[in-house]
């Protein structure tokens, strides 16, 4: 008897982490040699988590519309049915996370992200440059709301302290 799919799962899972993490150290340290992806100040660490707020929107977006569109046809569309409503709604709700600045948010959508990209993955099929993109879109949020909350407090500290 062989493993179960929740071992899959839970493997391909680790096993992308592992490979997402170095794949993030290499993609982070080529954008910063341009200037991209370094946050160095608030400003920096606003703009990481913005652009996160985007990726989230165009992933709920776009999942919105295929799931629509397998409600239209009365048949699935790309593997998306309607119960991918619930998957839009939920990265609507990291988007709305992101858009407040939340770490916990943040967080959420890499584990989603990567949780998803590892089901497909244990289904056998294939996720490409895309998923890759968007999930260092994700993680570059991460990057941007703990940065900010630093930052933050950083800026609270140094208020308080000179009263």
């Amino acid at each position: 008897m062989g493993p179960n799919r929740n071992d899959v799962v839970v493997a391909t899972i680790l096993t992308t982490f592992l490979l997402i993490s170095a794949a993030e150290a290499r993609y982070l340290q080529n954008l910063e040699q341009i200037g991209y992806g370094r946050i160095v100040d608030e400003a920096s660490a606003e703009t990481a988590a913005k652009e996160a707020v985007g990726y989230a929107i165009v992933v709920a977006i776009i999942t919105a519309a295929i799931a629509t569109a397998s409600v239209f046809y009365g048949r699935p569309v790309g593997g998306f049915d309607a119960w991918n409503y619930l998957d839009a709604a939920l990265v609507g709700g990291i988007a709305f996370g992101l858009w407040k600045r939340s770490r916990f948010a943040a967080v959420a959508g890499v584990v989603y992200w990567m949780i998803s990209a590892a089901v497909k993955l244990a289904d056998g099929q294939r996720f490409g440059i895309v998923t890759l993109l968007i999930l260092l879109g994700f993680i570059h949020g991460i990057r941007g709301t703990f940065a900010l909350a630093k930052y933050r407090k950083a800026v609270d500290t140094v208020g308080h302290h000179s009263r």
